[in-house]
């Protein structure tokens, strides 16, 4: 089947980040070191899960997205072993990953955090830096998988089916619902800190769909490639650098 190969790698990549995020998770939800089933066999059992339920999302937005563009051309280029007319734009990836992180902060810091409740405003200093490192490759390769490749381009296949066209704008759009999912995906684990009041509830959608959009849009202009480095940056300067 086709795309089966580079799915089965995101697939793989993404499961092993499923296992590095656990250390940051523990620290948001105490109680998953509690549960009946002890970490050394849940950390396997939800790496696993999530390892093939995001290759079986790979595959499909490859299955989608590929023809439209949205594809991970140099990841596909290197697994298949063919050539490819698509040049890394690292540098750039990673200076618009910098530039995200560093613009969320100082946002975060003069508009949301003053009115954050407690126990949000004082998480970062309950995390070690190693534990927001390790978490930065899930947000780098497991949710670009999921947000990008997979939910970015079914929303741009529906939207090129229903427009029998492929304009610009119906990409950028696609980037923006995409992101605006990808945020809304994050409320759940702000639930755990705090009660979902309105500034709760603006900073988590505002801060994350202002980078879904920037990854989104670096996913359709260069690929997936890209867009993971960009996050992966951007999590560096979020959980590492200034947590």
């Amino acid at each position: 089947m086709k795309n089966v190969r580079l799915a089965l790698l995101l697939g793989v990549a993404s499961a092993v980040t499923v296992v590095l995020l656990f250390p940051y998770v523990l620290v948001l939800i105490p109680k998953l070191g509690t549960t009946p089933i002890p970490l050394w066999l849940l950390i396997p059992i939800q790496a696993a899960q999530g390892g093939v339920q995001l290759f079986l999302a790979a595959w499909l937005g490859l299955h989608l997205g590929a023809p439209l563009g949205l594809d991970s051309p140099l990841l596909r280029a290197w697994v298949y072993r063919q050539p490819t007319t698509s040049q890394p734009r690292f540098v750039s990836a990673v200076a618009l990953g910098l530039g995200v992180g560093a613009a969320l902060v100082l946002m975060d810091h003069f508009i949301f955090m003053p009115n954050q409740p407690e126990a949000i405003r004082n998480l970062g200093a309950t995390i070690a830096p190693w534990k927001g490192l390790l978490a930065s490759f899930y947000g780098g390769i497991g949710e670009e998988v999921l947000t990008r490749q997979f939910f970015m381009s079914l929303v741009a296949w529906l939207f090129c089916k229903v427009a029998r066209s492929r304009p610009p704008a119906l990409f950028v759009s696609a980037a923006f619902v995409a992101a605006v999912a990808f945020a809304a995906a994050h409320l759940p684990a702000a639930a755990q800190l705090a009660p979902l009041d309105v500034w709760v509830v603006s900073r988590v959608l505002i801060l994350n769909s202002l980078a879904g959009v920037a990854f989104g849009l670096l996913f359709w202009r260069r690929g997936l490639e890209h867009a993971m480095v960009a996050h992966f940056c951007a999590d560096l300067v979020l959980h590492v650098l200034i947590p």
